[in-house]
């Protein structure tokens, strides 16, 4: 995982002043296997800065989100916003319908061609996509059987 050095210049490069928070949030992010949410950000910054409050991570999460340095992804069903870092490319998730579990794919596979053509067809500009696939983890399925 990159050191507070990087952070703090991805930070700066989007023109926001450097925090703390927005420093530890980006770090933690960048390394979270999947899409958090505010809620479980502030659970795991708790540990780094013990007196951080969940309005300075709502308000940093913004912040973020707006310079576009993590992406925004919320769940049909609970509805709630999750945040991960933003890489080059995009990312796209499987997602457990029962626990919610999030897994990033770890390649597109949506082809330029067929998505250009759809657009094309369609008379749409094409800014970006992004595909959910929605079924039970391995976990959950477990537990389903033993019902």
């Amino acid at each position: 995982m990159e050191g507070k050095d990087f952070y703090r210049e991805v930070i700066r490069q989007k023109g926001l002043k450097n925090t703390e928070a927005r420093i530890e949030t980006l770090r933690l992010l960048n390394g979270a296997q999947s899409p958090m949410t505010v809620e479980e950000i502030f659970i795991r910054l708790k540990n780094v800065m013990p007196s951080v409050n969940i309005s300075t991570v709502y308000r940093t999460v913004e912040a973020l989100h707006k310079s576009e340095l993590i992406i925004k992804t919320a769940l049909l069903d609970d509805n709630k916003s999750r945040y991960e870092y933003k890489r080059k490319g995009h990312k796209h998730h499987l997602i457990c319908t029962n626990c919610n579990l999030m897994v990033s794919l770890g390649q597109c596979p949506m082809d330029d061609d067929y998505t250009q053509s759809i657009c094309k067809k369609e008379g749409f500009e094409l800014t970006g996509h992004r595909l959910e696939i929605y079924g039970l983890c391995s976990d959950c399925k477990k537990l389903s059987r033993n019902d």
